[in-house]
């Protein structure tokens, strides 16, 4: 058998042994399981390279077998070294295997990985048995040693070994992710690191193989890893966070506590008698309404407004100390979190009504689980056995062009964060009168931005970093900061909002260079749109037409010269336009016109109209908003598929320029029909009271949704094996737990700090 044949030759070299430094090996340009890489792999399966790639997979399996009886004709004729402890212990089980095949003997070789079903397929993870290998070995005689001749070497548990081999990537590709061959390998305990790499490395040269060192290790116990400044870091901050939620929610139940008190001593007072010993009329009836309010009170004693309001009460003039510990109270955060109130505001006529711009809060949920669908594919292609099969499968799939155009649910967030700070920024910033107040405004502005983003961004930075290599073990999880992009926290963490320009190649997360976009576009487009309209609002609209076109031509010119293709994106593209400012604050610039339209009423649509006038325009505009949303998102289906030739590059990059523009469009003429009464069906989706909470968590969920999905991926015994229900699977659990994770972040982070931070302004 193949898998056999691989588990021998491995063990083979072990007579050509020589002490010495661990050789160093080269790094990937990306980490083996990385966002990266998943992203070049979705590329390279749906490329005609890829089959040339597997055939040499096949070719070098092939040829290990072949090799084999020579190999061991060859060991077996020359001597080892009796002073080394790995040698002696290997050749104890290589020899018992021949001379007292029993069955603890095979399951060295069976806790070793063999080639698995469907290598044509994207099979190249071939791991063993982790637990089998680093367990104690069953069946083991009494004495637990394994006699051969005259030699008695006691073996009871293994420690797993990770090789990549690296294959031949020599096909042009506009990015050929990092291809190798992961095989499992049980060796004796006393095999160190770099015995076991140096002789694996003798092994595979004999092949003409090349064993990547830079990717290949040993496991070991999670405890066992070497505790870094990052790890402290992280445990500092675990313990800093549990003792102020302590003191904190101590401080909610001390007031809880007191309000009731008082309510009852106030009820116990007017329960009590006259000094004449009878009550009159009134005094019966000032009775009877402190009783009804009693009760009232302890039917409502955990009331949310209620307690919020007593709690607000108990806190004013109290010590600022105690003010800041309160902001650390989890039932308070929560409750303001879960129980948060529909938004409303008075119309033309003075009535209550639904705010204009509460469909965002549906919009906003929706284009996250958009975002984690997306990634739930990307990410789980690092691990996945069958990579090349599901994705050329898929892609003639018209349904799977939700993912591939899936980079357009980014530009619906930069859409509705170009909305909201023109909506509530233009009011504000006409109140202003003098300069050094128009200083102090956007100098408050910027400082709140900072101050809403980074506490939970920083918070993921060192969790990630302290604790995700520690968080599990298995055949696939990763215990080298080199295999992951944790290695770039550790260099990379203060580039932050500047991660699209600076190591943008090497990002500490690389979902972040949104934030980078995002906090860029608040902190600099925004106060200057705000500017120019308060000016004079055509010179506002000039500054945003100029963005749009700015971007397009951007992206058309990077697009051209550097060919990209529309579609699937590759590393290239991803570092050249995908997270650049300057090709993407067109969707931004559109948000500031539509939000500063809906503030000052520009072109309101009348919401007086009759119904059949209410009903075309309601279908006119959903049927232009379709047409912008779903042209770009299904148009390139015939191209992606392989069913029509390629685009010229002209065309190619032309679309590139416009399609992110016309989608958001569609999106914003669906904002801004709801916001003026419009399409009542679609406003009372999006408007849905459920999507408020969810809404307030998106942003934890976006920080969080990949860290999950790795581990899911990297934490199984087994290689994934994509389909359509494991990828649904895949979905709904870290959809389940971003949210989860979100809410704990926000309770504990990011409400806390935004509190304390309303605290300084008051005071």
């Amino acid at each position: 058998m193949i898998w056999l044949a691989i588990s021998f030759v491995l063990f083979s070299s072990l007579m050509n042994f020589s002490n010495g430094d661990q050789p160093d090996g080269l790094s990937p340009r990306y980490p083996r399981y990385s966002f990266h890489s998943g992203l070049s792999k979705l590329l390279w399966s749906g490329s005609t390279a890829a089959h040339v790639q597997n055939s040499l997979l096949i070719n070098t399996t092939t040829a290990i077998a072949e090799e084999f009886a020579n190999i061991k004709q060859q060991w077996r004729k020359q001597n080892w070294d009796d002073g080394n402890d790995c040698l002696k212990e290997v050749f104890s089980i290589i020899e018992s295997f021949f001379h007292d095949p029993k069955m603890y003997n095979y399951k060295w070789i069976d806790a070793s990985g063999r080639p698995m079903p469907g290598i044509a397929g994207g099979a190249l993870h071939w791991p063993g048995n982790y637990y089998l290998c680093t367990g104690n070995f069953p069946d083991f005689n009494p004495n637990n040693t394994i006699p051969v001749s005259d030699l008695t070497v006691n073996v009871t548990r293994g420690s797993y070994c990770d090789l990549v081999i690296d294959l031949d990537t020599s096909t042009t590709l506009p990015s050929t992710p990092t291809f190798g061959l992961s095989i499992g390998l049980c060796i004796p305990v006393t095999c160190n690191y770099t015995e076991a790499i140096i002789l694996l490395d003798l092994i595979f040269s004999s092949f003409s193989l090349k064993l990547d060192k830079s990717a290949s290790y040993c496991h070991t116990s999670p405890d066992s890893l070497p505790k870094d400044s990052w790890f402290w870091i992280a445990i500092a901050l675990i313990t800093v966070i549990v003792l102020l939620l302590s003191c904190g929610t101590a401080v909610d139940f001390a007031i809880l506590f007191d309000c009731k008190l008082k309510e009852l001593k106030k009820a116990e007072k007017h329960k009590n008698p006259a000094e004449n010993g009878s009550l009159s009329e009134e005094a019966e009836h000032m009775a009877a309404s402190v009783s009804n309010l009693v009760v009232n009170y302890e039917e409502q004693e955990f009331s949310v407004e209620s307690f919020l309001q007593q709690r607000s009460k108990y806190l004013q003039g109290k010590p600022l100390i105690l003010q800041w510990l309160s902001a650390f109270a989890a039932p308070t955060n929560m409750m303001k979190l879960i129980y948060a109130p529909r938004k409303r505001v008075k119309n033309e006529d003075g009535k209550s009504t639904d705010h204009p711009l509460n469909v965002l809060d549906g919009i906003r949920v929706i284009t996250m689980a958009w975002i984690v669908y997306g990634h739930s594919v990307v990410f789980p292609l690092t691990t996945a056995n069958n990579s090349l099969l599901y994705v050329q499968t898929h892609l003639k799939r018209w349904t799977f062009e939700v993912i591939v155009n899936g980079t357009l649910s980014v530009d619906t967030f930069f859409l509705m964060s170009g909305i909201l700070a023109a909506y509530f920024g233009v009011p504000q910033v006409t109140r202003i009168k003098s300069f050094v107040r128009w200083i102090h405004f956007w100098c408050v502005y910027v400082v709140h931005r900072f101050i809403r983003l980074t506490p939970a961004y920083l918070a993921v930075i060192i969790l990630y970093t302290g604790f995700f290599l520690r968080a599990w073990e298995g055949p696939l999880y990763p215990q080298r900061a080199e295999m992951t992009d944790i290695q770039f926290c550790r260099s990379n963490w203060w580039t932050t909002y500047l991660n699209n320009f600076i190591h943008s190649s090497k990002m500490c997360i690389p979902w972040s260079w949104y934030l980078a976009n995002e906090f860029q576009f608040s902190v600099v487009l925004a106060p200057i749109f705000l500017s120019l309209v308060k000016w004079h609002s055509a010179a506002g609209l000039v500054f945003a037409v100029a963005l749009i076109l700015s971007s397009s031509f951007t992206t058309f010119g990077l697009s051209y010269k550097n060919h990209f293709k529309p579609g699937l994106l590759s590393i290239d593209s991803f570092d050249v336009t995908y997270i650049k400012p300057y090709t993407r604050w067109g969707s931004y610039a559109v948000g500031l016109v539509l939000g500063w339209m809906l503030h000052c009423n520009r072109l309101r649509l009348s919401q007086k109209a009759t119904v059949v006038k209410s009903v075309l325009i309601t279908t006119a505009g959903m049927l232009f908003a379709s047409i912008c949303c779903l042209s770009v998102i299904y148009g390139l289906h015939g191209l992606i598929s392989g069913e029509q030739p390629e685009l010229t590059n002209t065309v190619s990059a032309f679309y590139n320029a416009v399609h992110r523009t016309v989608f958001v469009i569609g999106i914003a003429t669906v904002i801004y029909l709801c916001a003026n009464g419009y399409a009542a069906p679609v406003r009372a989706i999006l408007g849905w009271s459920g999507f408020i909470p969810l809404s307030r968590l998106t942003y934890g969920t976006y920080l969080l949704h990949p860290i999950i999905i790795l581990f899911i991926s990297l934490g199984s015994q087994i290689p994934l094996m994509l389909d359509d229900l494991s990828i649904i699977t895949i979905f709904v659990t870290t959809l389940c737990f971003s949210y989860l994770g979100s809410l704990l972040l926000s309770v504990s982070v990011e409400s806390p700090v935004l509190w304390m931070e309303k605290l300084i302004r008051n005071h």
